[in-house]
C-alpha cells in the first residue's frame, strides 16, 4: 500500500510492502537489500527473521531503522526490487500508480498481480477482494462556502450506490450514517461523503452470488451557515479528531509524551506528543476575501517550531503531496508573489509572539517585501476553522526551507545546499586570516554581500534580539563553480520590543557581539 498509507508501529503514515516466505526454512533479512526506480537504496542492518510460511510488513517510513525502510514509495508507481545479502535479485515488482487507502499485490500469493479492496496486513492475500471498479464520488446540490440561512443540503451518486457521510471531520466509512434523505444544517458543518457499491465478485475476479462493497474516494464541503462577516482569508481544516487529540496517536496533545524536549534548556516543559515530526492527513478548504472556495485537497499536516510547539495554539506545517493526491497548492496563496509553486507553507501561531500582536513577524517581512533585495517568507494573515468551529487567527506563511527556494528559484533539494560546513571555498576561507585581503575577496566571491547587508540591517532595524548565533538560514546553489550563499529572513517574533522595552537596546553593537560569536562558533 502506498497511497494515503497506513498507520505504522510508530505512530507515523507510511507505505508498506508485505513479504512471503514461501520456504520451508525461515529467512533472515539481515544484509538484505531494498532499491527503487529513482536509485535509492536500503540495507536491512539488523537481525528480521521470517519464520516458514509467514509474513512480515517493512515500512516505507524514510526512518532508517529496524523494519522501517530509509526512502518512501512512489505514489505514481514504479518499480521495487530486493537482493539478498548475496546481492542476487530475489523479487521485483513493478506497481502502478497507487489507488487511495487500496494495496497492490499478488493474487492468492501467486504471480498475477492486482489491487485489493482491503489492505491485509501480515496475512495471505488469500479471498482478498480484487478490486475491478471504482465508484463516482458523491456530489452536493450546493457548493462549499458560506450561506446567511439553513439550507437542505442534498448528497447524489451513481444509481446503484449506496451513500455514506459524517460530519465531524473524520473520512467516512460504511459504518457511518446512510443518506437517506437531505441534511438540514443550521450551523457550521463539514460534510464529508462515500459512494459504496455492492459488486457481485469473489477473490479471483469471478461473478457468483456473494457481495463485497467498494467505496469512493471521499467528497469534501465546509457550509458556513449564518457566520459573521470576516475579511481575511478562511481555511478550514478538517480531520478526525483522533488524529490530533488522542492520548496516544494525537500530535498536538501532551497525551502520553512519548517524545522528549526538544532542547534540555527547556526545564520548564515537559516530554509531549506534539515534540513529534509525524504527519496526519486532513483536509484544507481555501476561501479568498471574496468568499470563493480556491483550494480544496487532502494534504499531510504535522506540527511545526521549537518551544512554541507548548503554546495552547500551535504552528503547522501543511504539505502536499502526491500520496494525498496533488503534490503543490496551485492557487496565488500570497498576493505579493503571485507565481510560486508552492510544495509546503506553514499556517504559523506567530511563534513566541504569540498571545502578544499575532502579526509581529509577518509585519517585519511586509516592510521590506519588494524594496530590498532579500529573501523572506511571504505573508498572509487568515481566520483557520477546525471541523467547522472556529480556531483562531493564524498566518499563511512561505517555509524557510528547500521548499522556499524551490518556490521562488525554481530548484530543486538535489541542486540547492544550506550548509556552509559541505562549502569547499568556505572551507578554504576559514584558513585566512579574516582580515587579509585573500580572505576578503573569497568573501565577496562567495557571498550576496550586499543580500546579507540587508538582512542584517533588518534585524538592527527592528532590534530583534532573537538572532546572530541562531536564526540564520544560508544557501547555495550545489555547483562549486556557482557557489553564491544568501541568507532567508524569518523569525524576527522577538523584534520591536516583544520581550521588554528595547528602544535604549543598542542594536548595532549587539549584532557585531552575536556575529563575534556566530564566527566563533563556525570556525
Amino acid at each position: 500500500s502506498y497511497k494515503m498509507y497506513q498507520l505504522d508501529n510508530v505512530y507515523g503514515f507510511a507505505g508498506f510492502v508485505e513479504l512471503h516466505n514461501g520456504d520451508s526454512d525461515s529467512i533472515d533479512l539481515k544484509g538484505y537489500q531494498f532499491l527503487d526506480h529513482k536509485g535509492h537504496s536500503w540495507k536491512c542492518n539488523s537481525s528480521v527473521v521470517i519464520p516458514p510460511d509467514s509474513f512480515i510488513v517493512i515500512w516505507f517510513s524514510e526512518l532508517n531503522k529496524k523494519n522501517h525502510v530509509s526512502f518512501k514509495l512512489d505514489a505514481e508507481g514504479g518499480t521495487l526490487i530486493i537482493k539478498n545479502a548475496n546481492g542476487e535479485i530475489v523479487d521485483e515488482l513493478e506497481y502502478p500508480e497507487g489507488k487511495r487507502n487500496l494495496s497492490y499485490g499478488s493474487i492468492d500469493d501467486g504471480k498475477e498481480n492486482a489491487f485489493f479492496t482491503t489492505p491485509s496486513l501480515g496475512v495471505s492475500n488469500k479471498g482478498a477482494h480484487v478490486l475491478e471498479i471504482m465508484p463516482s464520488i458523491p456530489s452536493f446540490n450546493y457548493n462549499a462556502g458560506f450561506y446567511s440561512e439553513s439550507i437542505k443540503l442534498e448528497i447524489t451518486s451513481d444509481e446503484d450506490c449506496e451513500i455514506h457521510f459524517t460530519t465531524n471531520g473524520s473520512e467516512p466509512t460504511i459504518s457511518d450514517s446512510l443518506y437517506t434523505k437531505p441534511l438540514d444544517l443550521n450551523k457550521n458543518t463539514v460534510v464529508k461523503a462515500i459512494s459504496v457499491k455492492k459488486i457481485e465478485i469473489d477473490s479471483l475476479g469471478s461473478l457468483k452470488n456473494d457481495f463485497h462493497l467498494v467505496k469512493s474516494d471521499p467528497v469534501t464541503s465546509t457550509y458556513f451557515i449564518g457566520e459573521r462577516d470576516i475579511k481575511l482569508p478562511i481555511v478550514s481544516l478538517s480531520t478526525d479528531s483522533f488524529y490530533l487529540f488522542d492520548e496516544e496517536y494525537g500530535i498536538y496533545v501532551v497525551g502520553n509524551g512519548r517524545y522528549p524536549k526538544k532542547n534540555t534548556g527547556w526545564a520548564s516543559l515537559t516530554s509531549a506528543n506534539y515534540w513529534g515530526d509525524e504527519k496526519r492527513p486532513i483536509n484544507i478548504e481555501f476561501f479568498d476575501t471574496t468568499k470563493k472556495q480556491q483550494i480544496n485537497q487532502e494534504i499531510g499536516v504535522g506540527i511545526y517550531g521549537g518551544y512554541s510547539r507548548s503554546y495552547d495554539k500551535k504552528s503547522l506545517k501543511l504539505n502536499p503531496s502526491k500520496i494525498y493526491g496533488d503534490k503543490q497548492f496551485r492557487y496565488k496563496l500570497f498576493e505579493s508573489k503571485p507565481n510560486l509553486k508552492l510544495k509546503s507553507i506553514l499556517l504559523r501561531s506567530s511563534g513566541n509572539d504569540y498571545c502578544h500582536s499575532y502579526l509581529r513577524d509577518g509585519f517585519i517581512s511586509s516592510l521590506v517585501e519588494n524594496c530590498i533585495d532579500v529573501d523572506m517568507s511571504a505573508y498572509t494573515p487568515c481566520a483557520v476553522y477546525l471541523n467547522g468551529n472556529y480556531f483562531g487567527l493564524m498566518n499563511l506563511r512561505e517555509r524557510h526551507n528547500d521548499d522556499y527556494i524551490y518556490s521562488n528559484y525554481g530548484l530543486d533539494e538535489d541542486s540547492i545546499v544550506q550548509s556552509l560546513n559541505k562549502s569547499k571555498k568556505y572551507a578554504k576561507l576559514k584558513k585566512y586570516d579574516i582580515n587579509s585581503d585573500t580572505a576578503k575577496t573569497l568573501i565577496y566571491s562567495l557571498f550576496d554581500i550586499n543580500e546579507i547587508l540587508n538582512f542584517t540591517l533588518t534585524e538592527i532595524y527592528c532590534a530583534n534580539n532573537d538572532w546572530g548565533t541562531n536564526n540564520i538560514i544560508f544557501w547555495s546553489r550545489m555547483n562549486d563553480d556557482d557557489e553564491y550563499w544568501r541568507v532567508i529572513l524569518y523569525d524576527t517574533d522577538a523584534g520591536f520590543s516583544n520581550f521588554g522595552d528595547k528602544s535604549d537596546l543598542n542594536t548595532i553593537s549587539y549584532a557585531y557581539k552575536r556575529s563575534e560569536e556566530h564566527t566563533s562558533e563556525l570556525q
